[in-house]
């Protein structure tokens, strides 16, 4: 990423400016729109990963039928998630 948060930071925005307090906006799920929720410490904060790992299986060019071909895979996991 060249834009956003870390660019500005990385650019020395609280060299000069230190902020007491950091707020962020977020739809949450059971919450009304006309509600504000809030807690003391972290809300909302969560950092998530996960790794897929997607593999053919080779064949011969007079057996096509015989291998998996790993890009289909991978575009379907992507296409219905």
């Amino acid at each position: 990423e060249d834009g956003g948060a870390s660019l500005m930071v990385a650019q020395g925005l609280f060299d000069d400016f230190l902020p007491e307090a950091v707020f962020g906006l977020h739809v949450i799920a059971g919450i009304p729109s006309d509600v504000i929720a809030t807690r003391p410490g972290p809300f909302m904060a969560a950092s998530d990963y996960f790794q897929i790992v997607v593999k053919g299986r080779q064949t011969h060019g007079s057996r096509p039928w015989g291998g998996v071909d790993p890009v289909v895979a991978a575009a379907d996991i992507i296409g219905t998630a």
